[in-house]
């Protein structure tokens, strides 16, 4: 096997080529094996590289006896780039000299050049830590980050970027036992140990990724970032999409998914956290359960026959999400839950009888009055007879939602404009409770679809022009992350 990169013999595995792969194959062959990439002058960003440097410079005169001049983290930053806002700055460095002042640092090695190790015949890894030092005489490497988005701890050990950072500073750099992560436009420091788990997963997720490399056929799909990847005009999965705005204003316009107006409805507070402070939400043991039946359900639907419900089962073992149970125990209990009540839906709703979908998993965007971007995806569309169709959402919450709640439910409202806007006529719309063998069947009118354009158009205005961001009480409280600092 030999996926050549610029004819050279060996291919060299980055976080960022995985995360390309995972969004896209079709780009990712572009970019890497056919080397299709636009011929672009890249030029660094001076706020990017002098931010960099500041901070590094922060914590190398840290480690010295005599201190030189220390600069401070706004320096040679143009203010004019909106990226770089100065209250957001000064904000980190209070935290970084929060850091500096409570801990103790010597030793300090600055990587100008990435560490190149060897993995296989075919393959191998970059690993480039910014620089290493010992902060209170543990040897520690640490990872500048230019991105908004932070990582917590809850969720390293399923962090594929942490997981291959730790599986390359075992190999490169062993004598290191921590690292430290630095987001200065998320203000937030995160130091973490190395974990001798975190390394066979690290091994594991590099395993699982030249596998589906060496089996992927690199076909292409619609997601949110298209609209900013080269190679979306001439993308066999756009041809012919209605677009009503251009490229350079859809890469602009603001972007609301169902999930983020509900999350701003049930709590301004929670939104603000999630999508303007950018801190993931801890992994939970619902999100794994629902998103392993929605893969799997996308794999089999696709299908031309149907598989047995041993071949299936096969199937959810392999698609089996394992990110927020509480051990290792729980996890194994609740497989065998999950597995029970979806094998009951599949025997008695899914396969009986079995009907390939017209599509799975269908992205859509679409603006409304040219102000937001409404996008999202829909779990499956049946063509039926007539021609019209059936747009079908799964839900494995625990309680079926009556009658008066699935007509007026948004997020089908919201596939049904979608489908509309895509040339469909819908004749109805359901919800599948896959853990009660039940569905529950809608309609939309032309009314419907309307008043739902205004409500959004509404609703953005209002996130748009929030100061506040207050917390409101809810029935999700309880499984927030945010329930400790809210107030209420």
């Amino acid at each position: 096997m030999n996926w050549g990169n610029n004819n050279k013999k060996k291919v060299w595995i980055t976080t960022g080529k995985i995360g390309i792969f995972k969004t896209c194959p079709y780009r990712y062959r572009k970019l890497y094996i056919s080397m299709d990439t636009p011929k672009k002058e890249w030029k660094p960003n001076p706020n990017y590289e002098n931010l960099s440097k500041n901070i590094k410079k922060k914590i190398e005169e840290s480690s010295k006896i005599f201190r030189g001049r220390i600069p401070t983290i706004i320096e040679n930053i143009d203010p004019k780039d909106e990226r770089f806002d100065e209250k957001t700055l000064l904000d980190f460095e209070r935290e970084l000299n929060e850091f500096i002042s409570e801990n103790k640092f010597s030793e300090y090695k600055q990587y100008e050049k990435p560490k190149f190790i060897e993995y296989s015949d075919n393959f191998g890894l970059l690993a480039k830590p910014d620089f290493t030092i010992n902060i209170n005489k543990i040897p520690t490497a640490a990872f500048i980050s230019n991105s908004k988005y932070v990582k917590i701890k809850e969720n390293l050990e399923y962090d594929m970027e942490h997981l291959l950072n730790v599986w390359t500073l075992r190999k490169k750099f062993s004598e290191i036992k921590r690292i430290l992560y630095i987001f200065p436009l998320g203000k937030k420091l995160l130091w973490a140990d190395i974990d001798e788990g975190d390394f066979e997963n690290g091994e594991e997720e590099i395993r699982k990724f030249i596998n589906d490399l060496s089996k992927s056929n690199f076909q292409s799909g619609r997601n949110p970032f298209c609209d900013w990847c080269d190679f979306q005009d001439n993308c066999p999965a756009w041809k012919g999409y209605p677009f009503t705005i251009k490229k350079e204003k859809r890469k602009v316009i603001p972007r609301l998914s169902y999930s983020k107006l509900d999350l701003y409805k049930r709590c301004p507070f929670a939104y603000k956290k999630v999508y303007v402070d950018k801190i993931p939400q801890k992994a939970r043991d619902f999100f794994s359960t629902g998103t392993t039946v929605h893969n799997v359900m996308e794999e089999i639907e696709q299908l031309d026959i149907p598989l047995s419900v041993n071949d299936i089962h096969n199937i959810y073992l392999k698609k089996w999400e394992s990110p927020g149970f509480i051990s290792k125990e729980d996890e194994a209990e609740q497989k065998k839950a999950v597995w029970a009540w979806f094998e009951k839906y599949l025997k008695e709703i899914a396969l009986n009888p079995f009907k390939k979908a017209k599509w799975t998993e269908l992205y859509f965007q679409f603006p409304i009055k040219n102000k937001v971007m409404v996008n999202g995806f829909i779990d499956r569309i049946d063509k039926n007879e007539n021609g019209k169709y059936e747009i079908i959402d799964y839900k494995t919450e625990n309680m079926i939602r009556s009658q008066e709640d699935v007509d007026s439910d948004m997020q089908l409202t919201a596939y049904s404009w979608a489908a509309k806007k895509l040339g469909m006529e819908v004749e109805r719309l359901s919800l599948h409770f896959v853990r009660f063998q039940k569905n529950i069947y809608t309609t939309r009118t032309d009314a419907d679809i309307e008043r739902f354009e205004k409500e959004v158009s509404e609703w953005f205005d209002k996130i748009e022009t929030e100061k506040e961001f207050p917390p409101k009480k809810n029935k999700y409280c309880d499984h927030c992350d945010f329930k400790e600092i809210c107030g209420i």
